[in-house]
């Protein structure tokens, strides 16, 4: 089963969020405009502080969280494959690379050595 989630990481928890706020923040206070959130289940809404529209909705912060996030979405949901959004409108494009090189060089690498241990 594939995942689409958001996807930002940095150094820190506290530099993904940091870096990831000013695009995706915008970008689902437009989804709320446009009524998107009333297809949410219950009363969950886009129309909430950027924290708690993050919390299971992106995975954001350091290596080690991005691998424990990715890790969790497996174990919980049986996710095989996912697809990564990593730039957003108004995004430099030196932004969206770094965290391609990041994936490649430190967060896919260990789901690379871990595979046969799934």
């Amino acid at each position: 089963m594939p995942i689409l989630k958001e996807l930002h990481v940095a150094a820190t928890r506290e530099e993904a969020l940091a870096g990831a706020r000013p695009y995706l923040e915008p970008k689902y206070r437009a989804y709320a405009d446009w009524g998107q959130d009333k297809a949410l289940a219950g009363e969950e809404s886009f129309r909430v502080p950027f924290e708690r529209l993050a919390a299971d909705r992106f995975i954001l912060g350091s290596v080690d969280d991005v691998i424990q996030q990715i890790d969790d979405h497996h174990r919980r949901l049986g996710a095989d494959h996912f697809v990564f959004r990593i730039w957003w409108p108004g995004m430099a494009a030196h932004h969206a690379y770094r965290v391609v090189e990041t994936l490649g060089a430190r967060v896919i690498p260990h789901f690379r050595r871990h595979a046969g241990e799934a």
